[in-house]
């Protein structure tokens, strides 16, 4: 569940926002949603629903055509700098595709790069970039291409990209995407890392297994509107809108669901979400 810190601290709000692109497609139509101090929040949804769309509008690279963008509790002004600055360097936008994102000639000039921008001294601009490369752990990268690093490596550097902005909130557009399974692992401990620093984090996904057992809400798009806003267990246990949206229950949901029906026996109050909760239920039941 949201933890009470985050239920009294509003970061973001988008407010009745529609965004159509010039080909005439509607992306986003009368969406809203919030985003609270140090919250997990998975963002479900097939290619098309309008996720990466909510994401640019979250970040100001797009601006809705109706609606508003509110970060605590001031509207965007998307044709003043300030504003859009103000915004971009509290929330914080990790793209799928790392090579979009990096534009220098070392590792330690790609993280430098943002935190310059905003017209630190240069002493505050190491001290940022050494935080970054810390977390990442990337001390033996910092003189090497950015390009020539290997896809774990890349989004690594990327995520340092934005933890040198020192931001409120980042959001991951398909951050696991072209990952292998020992780099989604490490993505995902980055994660837990940085949810325990404080920071808020929305990460769009298509992985229901990573959003069940890592968010504590669940954003559901379809056909350019929120479908659902809610806990994972609201969301899965929702049949009918898992089918709508073309999402399926995660796999230790649906075997504890089959266990508890073979054992003749109710679902448990909790879910389990790990392969440890699935085996203590399991030797419940039998």
């Amino acid at each position: 569940m949201i933890n009470q810190t985050a239920e009294r601290s509003e970061l973001l709000r988008l407010d009745h926002i529609s965004y159509r692109y010039e080909t005439g497609e509607l992306a986003l139509d009368d969406v809203s949603a919030a985003v609270y101090a140090g919250e997990k929040i998975a963002v479900l949804g097939n290619n098309g629903a309008g996720k990466s769309t909510f994401f640019l509008c979250c970040n100001g690279v797009l601006e809705p055509a109706g609606g508003g963008v509110f970060y605590r509790g001031e509207k965007i002004d998307h044709h003043h700098r300030r504003s859009l600055v103000t915004l971009r360097r509290n929330v914080g936008l990790v793209f799928q595709d790392p090579d979009n994102q990096m534009i220098a000639s070392t590792v330690e000039s790609e993280i430098s790069f943002g935190p310059m921008n905003l017209g630190l001294e240069a002493q505050e601009v190491g001290a940022r970039v050494d935080r970054a490369i810390a977390c990442m752990e990337l001390e033996n990268f910092r003189s090497r291409p950015p390009h020539y690093l290997s896809g774990g490596e890349k989004k690594r550097v990327s995520i340092a990209d934005i933890l040198a902005m020192e931001p409120e909130i980042i959001l991951f557009d398909e951050p696991a995407a072209s990952l292998d399974p020992r780099n989604a692992a490490m993505l995902e401990q980055t994660l837990q890392k940085l949810s325990e620093s404080g920071m808020a984090l929305v990460v769009s996904t298509h992985d229901v297994d990573f959003a069940w057992r890592w968010a504590d809400r669940i954003l559901v798009f379809n056909e350019a509107h929120i479908a659902a806003d809610g806990s994972p267990e609201s969301v899965f246990a929702n049949g009918a809108l898992l089918e709508k949206a073309g999402l399926r229950k995660p796999q230790i949901y649906a075997f504890a669901e089959i266990a508890c029906m073979a054992g003749e026996k109710p679902l448990p109050d909790r879910m389990p979400k790990t392969e440890q909760e699935f085996e203590k239920l399991i030797r419940s039941l039998y």
